[in-house]
């Protein structure tokens, strides 16, 4: 009972924390593998995403010339 008093307050201290890192880290794998294994990931389909361009006109403005 005395070792319980030493480290129990300490680990009640830090358990919310562990929980909520082990919620979010496995839930997230949870998450990833879900959509992976289903036909889902196709909500954002090919071409209509706002990152980096590939294309020969990714530097050139509407109307204007490259350098």
């Amino acid at each position: 009972m005395r070792r319980a008093r030493t480290w129990l307050p300490g680990l009640l201290l830090v358990a919310p924390s562990i929980i909520l890192i082990g919620v979010f880290v496995y839930g997230m794998l949870g998450w990833n593998f879900r959509v992976a294994m289903t036909d889902q990931h196709d909500a954002v389909s090919e071409g209509s995403s706002s990152g980096c361009r590939t294309s020969s006109t990714s530097g050139t403005s509407s109307g204007g010339t490259s350098r």
